[in-house]
């Protein structure tokens, strides 16, 4: 009897610390809707736990016509919704590396991305993501996505 016991409890031993683990490594994708700037684009952010930081990564479809080649896109968080911002000065900006990567199998283009904050924080919070075009470009918004 004492052996069923020890397996029992070393199977949910076991069965807690898996759970512990994927709570740990959270993983939140966000759609991200075009602006009228950009129109029948579509766009995608994969946000994954990293601590107190969360690591995006993003993917979208396409770009205005006659956006600068090579695509540079810079990324903000900011407080409140697309629709709604409670801010004008972002949150948070993520724009260590602008330029970004052309997916040639996916027709579209990748940005990786590292938010100094953590994805629990804007889970609980109200928070949405833009991107926009290059101050050269007009520094237009392309696309926004609200966290949940």
């Amino acid at each position: 009897m004492k052996r069923k016991q020890h397996l029992a409890l070393v199977a949910i031993t076991t069965i807690l610390a898996c759970c512990a683990a994927v709570e740990d490594r959270q993983v939140v994708n966000i759609p991200l809707t075009a602006s009228k700037q950009n129109t029948g684009e579509i766009g995608q952010a994969t946000l994954t736990a990293s601590g107190e930081a969360t690591a995006m990564s993003i993917f979208i479809s396409g770009v205005p016509s006659g956006t600068t080649r090579p695509v540079h896109v810079y990324s903000f968080i900011y407080a409140g919704s697309c629709t709604q911002r409670l801010t004008e000065v972002p949150a948070f900006e993520m724009n260590q590396r602008v330029l970004a990567d052309k997916d040639n199998s996916k027709g579209g283009w990748t940005l990786w991305k590292k938010a100094n904050v953590a994805l629990s924080t804007l889970r609980s919070g109200n928070f949405s993501i833009v991107l926009r075009t290059a101050p050269a470009d007009g520094n237009h918004e392309i696309f926004c996505g609200e966290i949940s």
